[in-house]
């Protein structure tokens, strides 16, 4: 990691936590910052449960004390697109008639990403039932691209591209049927990868495939033998840009 890790890829926070090297409250801070910092503009996170999130980090700082390991992903915090059933977290898909639905359990792949030592900190925007090329739906408002805040992020998964781009979570899971993660990855500079349609779990608002059933496992098997650029779950960290239009990172995310 460097002096700046907001942007390491997730083996690089995982072996920092596992190592000793830094704390997963630490981590979690560290994200929970950018959120304060840059969510407010982008609207990119609807739901956020900051108290929970460092309770569990807490959890796997004890654990890591005694020498025990949850998983691949201990003490990572990553984000969910509000597709994904999150018990004792509202999921609403943008739709008001679920305003208020709380799951009581969570859907396959947020329960493997848990076993696996993940930390959930909150869900990201989309259109009203993800049916749009926008983030954007009555109960939560709009997702601004984080590199022109007058652009949209794209849809569906135009929450979750925002938040990765501008450091708030060091991975996403959206879904993709029609361009749900490519586009929003395009739109905002991510990487992205769609599972493979033989393996899948189905949540239980959406009929797309969503990630599968092996995630967490093949998903850092991928990522061992990935080199520098590893891509996983759907999303990465974005690669830094060339200096364009647009500028670096840094500074277009300094004038929100």
């Amino acid at each position: 990691m460097t002096n700046d890790p907001i942007f390491s890829n997730i083996t690089e926070w995982a072996g920092a936590i596992r190592d000793g090297r830094m704390s997963a409250c630490e981590a979690l801070r560290i994200h929970i910052a950018q959120i304060d910092k840059y969510n407010p503009t982008l609207n990119a996170i609807s739901f956020f449960d900051a108290e929970k999130a460092l309770k569990r980090a807490r959890a796997a700082d004890e654990a890591v004390a005694r020498g025990e390991f949850w998983g691949p992903l201990h003490g990572v915090p990553f984000t969910l697109k509000d597709a994904h059933c999150t018990a004792g977290m509202r999921t609403t898909v943008g739709f008001p008639p679920f305003a208020d639905y709380v799951p009581e359990e969570d859907s396959p792949v947020v329960a493997r990403l848990k076993r696996a030592g993940g930390i959930l900190v909150g869900k990201t925007n989309v259109p009203t039932m993800l049916a749009d090329y926008q983030a954007n739906n009555p109960l939560s408002g709009r997702t601004n691209n984080p590199w022109n805040v007058q652009r949209t992020s794209g849809g569906s998964s135009g929450g979750a591209a925002a938040a990765l781009a501008a450091g708030m979570t060091p991975f996403e899971v959206g879904s993709d049927l029609s361009s749900s993660i490519r586009i929003p990855a395009h739109f905002c500079g991510g990487i992205w990868a769609k599972a493979d349609r033989k393996a899948r779990s189905v949540n239980r608002f959406d009929s797309q495939p969503a990630e599968p059933a092996t995630a967490a496992r093949s998903a850092f098997s991928w990522l061992e033998n990935a080199g520098t650029n590893p891509i996983c779950l759907g999303w990465q960290s974005p690669c830094q840009p060339s200096r364009g239009d647009s500028g670096d990172r840094r500074s277009s995310l300094a004038g929100l």
